[in-house]
């Protein structure tokens, strides 16, 4: 390529194999610059088109190349991009746990990236959903009080003693979506307990201290299993599995209290496949429809398949869900088991308004004695045309049992590309 003066230029220099090459342009070695150093110079349009053709993670590699690729490539990490996590059993064989997934979101074939979770920090613990700050949660049963926080991306960690083990962590430890710091709800009979992260809080920072507790006094049963809950504005509001919703406005002074929501039953039946979102201030309830697929071998159980998706709004002051038609031209939905989100279409390429990108099991059972673990898929659901305009498997790795969600990564190019030269992805540069 021909050196050119004009401005709007990248000059990059790269490492390969073990020394380091620089390349040039014959117009610049004429110049007799550099000592025989041959430097070339790309335009920032083909710098970002080259960047901007795989994801903003696995562009990271290449922020070493030179300033202005690093300056592309931390601009694209500081616009968080919806990815999945796969999260798979614990495997003795290996020393990580799962994969992150870019997956474009016109449809096109995703691209797995190994994920830094660690089997050692989360083995025997079952992934309860991912926070807004782009970690992802694990919780173990009777055995340990933990919730354990792992951003996926750079692999640091965060412990939270909750004090007593719970039966079951996806009932007994409720992530909560919406905006603002990570937060989650634990339930031990009557006693709830809301968990929120401090603001600011550094991300390798493992201290318990980080966290801070407000004991929920109870004015209602808190064991009728929560399935889905968001903070908006400052109040939690919690979906239980019959249906009814709650509420805890963490901001009023202490004590805390939880008090049903006398909001008006308009939504029948299939509460547990609901999921609560918060969307530009505003509550949003997001069902799963299933329809009837096929027959299957075993006898009484039928194959179910995601045919569409309901959205109501909670009218706060009126008390009532109203059903939503259109989410808007800019804006997109992302909901899955554990965690849910809203985005501005017009800020996530490739994203497409007024749809909602939904993933989980690629098959439903009838009954649960009929559930197999299977394959996961993610797909895109057009609220316009009223259908489900595509649905794909999610690349796995050999085995049964994954469950994938949505999140958000959120991390610095700094910390990623440190993560990347412990894993041995990326090679330290020279001093």
């Amino acid at each position: 390529m021909q050196a050119t003066n004009a401005s709007g230029v990248a000059v990059s220099s790269y490492a390969a194999g073990s020394g380091s090459r620089k390349a040039t342009s014959d117009a610049a070695a004429a110049g007799g610059g550099g000592g025989g150093a041959v430097v070339v110079e790309l335009p920032l349009h083909l710098t970002e088109k080259i960047l901007c053709s795989i994801s903003p993670l696995a562009s990271a590699r290449h922020a070493t190349v030179c300033k202005s690729w690093a300056a592309t490539v931390s601009a694209r990490l500081a616009r968080p991009v919806p990815h999945l996590f796969l999260c798979t059993p614990p495997d003795i064989k290996s020393a990580t746990r799962g994969l992150v997934v870019s997956v474009p979101l016109d449809g096109a074939p995703p691209t797995p990236i190994p994920s830094r979770v660690r089997s050692s920090e989360t083995n025997g613990l079952r992934c309860i959903g991912a926070a807004p700050s782009g970690r992802v949660a694990f919780a173990a049963g009777w055995w340990s009080p933990d919730v354990v926080l792992v951003n996926p991306v750079t692999g640091a960690v965060q412990r939270v003693d909750v004090g007593v083990p719970c039966l079951d962590p996806r009932h007994s430890r409720v992530m909560a979506a919406g905006a603002g710091d990570d937060s989650f709800f634990a339930v031990e009979g009557y006693k709830l307990t809301l968990w929120q992260r401090r603001q600011g809080a550094g991300e390798k920072d493992e201290e318990a201290a980080s966290w801070w507790r407000s004991v929920v006094n109870a004015t209602l049963n808190p064991t009728n299993n929560i399935v889905s809950a968001v903070n908006c504005n400052g109040c939690y509001y919690l979906l239980h599995e019959d249906g009814s919703l709650s509420k805890v406005d963490a901001t009023s002074p202490p004590p805390l209290c939880i008090e049903k929501f006398p909001v008006a039953e308009t939504l029948p039946y299939q509460f547990g496949s609901g999921r609560l979102v918060e969307c530009d201030g505003e509550v949003l309830f997001v069902r799963q429809l299933l329809a009837y697929k096929e027959e299957v071998t075993i006898e009484s159980c039928t194959s179910l398949t995601v045919a569409g998706f309901e959205v109501h709004r909670l009218e706060v002051t009126e008390q009532r869900w109203s059903k939503v038609e259109e989410l808007g031209a800019d804006r997109a939905l992302f909901v899955s088991p554990g965690s849910s989100f809203a985005v501005r279409a017009s800020e996530v390429e490739g994203c497409r308004g007024n749809c909602i990108y939904f993933a989980g099991e690629s098959q439903y059972y009838s009954s649960p004695a009929c559930r197999e673990d299977g394959e996961t898929s993610w797909g895109m659901y057009s609220m316009e045309e009223r259908r489900v305009l595509f649905e794909h498997v999610v690349v796995t790795e050999p085995g049964k049992g994954a469950e994938v969600l949505w999140f958000l990564p959120r991390v610095s190019l700094g910390r990623l590309c440190k993560s990347l030269v412990r894993a041995g992805a990326l090679r330290a540069p020279r001093v």
